[in-house]
C-alpha cells in the first residue's frame, strides 16, 4: 500500500496548495531553502495529527529533536495566524479494502428502527483502490490555541465525507460539536443508497431493498467526541434534524460512515507509521557507545537506531546484505565478533594464566575435563566494524566521516520494518563514485519489495545512476547485479521558490533515461556554466 502522493498548503515555506507523487524512488531537488525538507516534514506532521491528535507540535514523535516545527504559529506560512495549514496524504488499498469497525452500543440498540446494515450490505464496501486524507488546522485568537479545522476524506480521488471544525447545536444547548458530511453520490455508495430524492409524502414501507440501504437526503450527523476519528473506533454520531433516511439507522450510519471515515484514517496512518525518517546529520557513535535496545522510531533520524541494530545483533544481522554493502566501495565490513568470555578464578581461566607462565606445561598439562572448562565460561558477540584492506578492527570515531554518514542510510535501507524511507542529503560528505554506487544499492532494497524511497538530496551522481539504470534496462545492457528499472520506479522532482511560493516541477524520464523536458532554470545549470 505505497503512498501516492503528499498535499500540503500554507506549510512553512509552501502557500498555494501543492502535490508531490511518489514513485518507488523519488528524489527531491532544488536549491536551500527551497522546500525540500518541508515536504518530508508534512509526511511526518500528519502522522502527528492522526496518531497523537496534537495540531500544536514543536519536536515530533517520529523525529525527536532533529526536527523543531516551533508549533502552528511558527509552521504556518508566513507566520500569519489567519492563515490555515493542510497536509495531506494519499495511498492505495489492497484487495482487502477498508477496515470495518462495530457500531457503538447503544442501551436501546434493540429497539433502532430501521434495516440492519449486516443484514443488507456486507462490508467491506468494494471498488476501494486508493485513499486520501487531509487535516486542515487554524488558529483560534480568542482562546490563543491552534486547533483542527477539518478532517478530509476522499476515495478513489473523489471527496466522500468531511468532518468540520465544532459548530453550534442549539439542540446541545449551546455545546460544540463536530459535523459530519457524507456525500452520498460518491460511487462507492452505488448499491447502497438509491437513487433520486426521497419523498416523505410518500410511504416508502415494503418498498424492495435490493442490496440498498433506501434514500439518504442532505446527510449530516453530529459527531460526538473529538474532530479527528480515534484509530480503530467507530465513529459516534447524533443524525441531525436535516437528515432525511428512510432505512438507515444512526447505528448503521455510524457502521457505515466509520468504514469509510475511520478506515481511509487507518489506512494512511498504517503507512505513515511505518515511514522512517533519516536527518541530515546523522550520529557518529563514540568509543563508550552504548546501544539502545528498545525500538524507539525517532532514533533514526540521526541514525542511531541504526548503530542500536548493529551492536544488539539479535539475528546476527541476517537482513544486512553484505554483498550490496561491500558494492558501496566503503572500505569496511560490518561484521559479528564471535568470543568466549572466560572468568580467571574458573578452571580454565587458571590454566590459561598457568600457561603463561614459561616453566608451565601448558593447557595440556592442566589435563581439564569438559565439565571443568565450561564452569563459567560464557559465549559473547559483538559488532565490530573492520579494513576491507588489512582486516584491522576500527572504531566508528576512526573511519572516514563519509563512511560514517553512509552507514546509516544504508543500514535503514537494508533493516525491516518500514514502508517508505525519507532520507535528507543521503549523499552527505560521500565520494561521487560512492553517490553512484550508493543509487544502485538503494535501488535494490526498495524495488519489487513494496518499499519507497523518498530522498531530498544535491547529488547529480546519484540522479544519472539512477537514469542509467532506466537506458541499460530497455536497451538490454544491464549489468550483472544492476537494479532493473523503468520510469514507472523513477520520480525527480524540481522544488524552486518564485516570489515566496513553492514551484513543483515533475521532470518525467522516458525509456531511454532522459527527461522528457528540459531542466529548469537553475537545475543544475552550473555545470554547463563552468564548462563551456
Amino acid at each position: 500500500m505505497p503512498i501516492k502522493s503528499i498535499t500540503l498548503e500554507n506549510f512553512k515555506g509552501v502557500k498555494q496548495r501543492v502535490e508531490i507523487p511518489l514513485r518507488a524512488i523519488t528524489l527531491l531537488f532544488g536549491a536551500n531553502s527551497a522546500g525540500k525538507s518541508t515536504i518530508l516534514q508534512a509526511l511526518l506532521y500528519l502522522r502527528e495529527l492522526l496518531e497523537h491528535r496534537q495540531p500544536d507540535v514543536d519536536w515530533l514523535h517520529a523525529s525527536g529533536k532533529t526536527i523543531d516545527l516551533g508549533g502552528f504559529q511558527k509552521m504556518v506560512h508566513g507566520r500569519d495566524t489567519h492563515q490555515r495549514v493542510t497536509v495531506g496524504v494519499t495511498v492505495t488499498v489492497n484487495d482487502d479494502g477498508l477496515g470495518t469497525y462495530s457500531r457503538a452500543p447503544y442501551s436501546d440498540d434493540d429497539d433502532a428502527e430501521g434495516i440492519r446494515i449486516e443484514d443488507q450490505l456486507p462490508l467491506p464496501l468494494p471498488g476501494v483502490h486508493e485513499v486520501s486524507v487531509s487535516v486542515t488546522v487554524g488558529w483560534d485568537n480568542d482562546f490563543n490555541h491552534s486547533h483542527v479545522h477539518s478532517f478530509e476524506v476522499a476515495i478513489n480521488g473523489e471527496k466522500v465525507g468531511e468532518i468540520n471544525e465544532p459548530l453550534s447545536d442549539p439542540e446541545a444547548k449551546g455545546i460544540q460539536r463536530p459535523l459530519l458530511k457524507i456525500t452520498e453520490s460518491h460511487p462507492i455508495f452505488v448499491g447502497v443508497f438509491r437513487p433520486g430524492t426521497f419523498d416523505s409524502a410518500v410511504n416508502h414501507i415494503g418498498d424492495p431493498i435490493v442490496g440498498q440501504l433506501g434514500y439518504l437526503g442532505n446527510p449530516n450527523y453530529t459527531v460526538l467526541g473529538m474532530l479527528l476519528p480515534r484509530s480503530g473506533q467507530p465513529l459516534r454520531l447524533l443524525e441531525n434534524r436535516n437528515t432525511d433516511s428512510t432505512q438507515l439507522s444512526t447505528q448503521d450510519a455510524e457502521e457505515l460512515f466509520s468504514h469509510v471515515m475511520v478506515g481511509a484514517m487507518d489506512e494512511v496512518l498504517n503507512e505513515l507509521k511505518r515511514t522512517r525518517y533519516i536527518g541530515p546529520i546523522r550520529l557518529v557513535p563514540d568509543r563508550a557507545y552504548s546501544p539502545v535496545r528498545t525500538d524507539l522510531q525517532h532514533r533514526w533520524a540521526d541514525g542511531s537506531a541504526a548503530w542500536d541494530l548493529l551492536h544488539t545483533m539479535d539475528d546476527d544481522l541476517c537482513w544486512l546484505n553484505q554483498k550490496h554493502f561491500e558494492q558501496l566501495g566503503l572500505g569496511v565490513k560490518l561484521d559479528i565478533h564471535q568470543y568466549w568470555e572466560v572468568v580467571r578464578s574458573s578452571p580454565l581461566g587458571k590454566a590459561l594464566w598457568n600457561a603463561h607462565i614459561p616453566a608451565s606445561k601448558g593447557l595440556q598439562g592442566a589435563a581439564l575435563t569438559s565439565s571443568e572448562v565450561r564452569v563459567d565460561l560464557k559465549q559473547k558477540r559483538r559488532f565490530q566494524i573492520t579494513s576491507a584492506s588489512s582486516g584491522m578492527e576500527i572504531d566508528p570515531v576512526d573511519i572516514g566521516v563519509g563512511v560514517s554518514q553512509a552507514v546509516p542510510v544504508v543500514v535503514g535501507a537494508m533493516a525491516p520494518g518500514y514502508g517508505l524511507l525519507a532520507v535528507e542529503q543521503p549523499e552527505l560528505h560521500v565520494h561521487p563514485a560512492v553517490q553512484c554506487r550508493m543509487a544502485d544499492v538503494l535501488a535494490h532494497q526498495v524495488l519489487g519489495k513494496e518499499r519507497q524511497l523518498l530522498l531530498e538530496t544535491h547529488s547529480e551522481h546519484l540522479m544519472l545512476r539512477l537514469l542509467r539504470r532506466v537506458r541499460e534496462t530497455t536497451d538490454d545492457e544491464l549489468p550483472p547485479d544492476a537494479p532493473r528499472m523503468t520510469p514507472a520506479d523513477v520520480s525527480v522532482i524540481y522544488l524552486s521558490n518564485d516570489e515566496g511560493e513553492l514551484k513543483v516541477t515533475v521532470l518525467p524520464i522516458n525509456a531511454e533515461g532522459e527527461f522528457n523536458r528540459r531542466w529548469p532554470k537553475g537545475f543544475f545549470e552550473e555545470r554547463v556554466a563552468e564548462m563551456f
